[in-house]
């Protein structure tokens, strides 16, 4: 029972940590041409 409450969990960390670095890089103050430059070199 625990085993199945942990892979519940786990195949949530996934997308949330997803839409949480969409949702930085969205409200970033910088100009979206600077996010996708830092984006395309990796900073």
């Amino acid at each position: 029972m625990v085993g199945i409450q942990r892979l519940k969990i786990a195949a949530w960390i996934a997308p949330a940590f997803l839409l949480a670095l969409v949702a930085v890089f969205v409200v970033a103050p910088w100009s979206m041409t600077d996010k996708l430059q830092s984006v395309c070199f990796g900073i």
